[in-house]
């Protein structure tokens, strides 16, 4: 009971100061404090970081949970950097490789000698 009745005692406070502080602004007379000041820049910097907090953590959710396996979004922050130079390094190895195999098939064995370059040429 004891605990209520502080409770109400808090609540009456706080009301009799919002009447107070709401008197005081209707009274054009009186200029805006320091501390109305204060307390708006102080109300405004919260509820940014609240909202920033919430994307922040909802990009967090969503990367974890679908957005990593989206290749658009890993080439948008650059994590498929080293995927896609292994993956280059191999295909050009495989092309390589492929002009060889019809290289040889077609010229015989061993590298590409001038003789057959210049009558290709030709």
């Amino acid at each position: 009971m004891d605990l209520l009745r502080r409770g109400l005692v808090h609540l009456q406070q706080a009301r009799i100061a919002v009447e107070q502080a709401a008197e005081r602004k209707a009274n054009s007379s009186e200029r805006p404090t320091a501390l109305d000041f204060l307390i708006a820049i102080l109300a405004l910097a919260t509820v940014m970081a609240m909202v920033l907090g919430s994307v922040a953590l909802g990009w967090r959710t969503l990367w974890r949970t679908t957005l990593h396996k989206i290749g658009v979004f890993r080439d948008i922050l650059g994590l498929n950097r080293a995927a896609k130079a292994e993956a280059k390094r191999r295909a050009e190895a495989e092309i390589r490789s492929l002009k060889s195999q019809i290289h040889q098939q077609h010229f015989g064995f061993g590298a590409p000698t001038s003789a057959a370059a210049s009558s290709k040429d030709d």
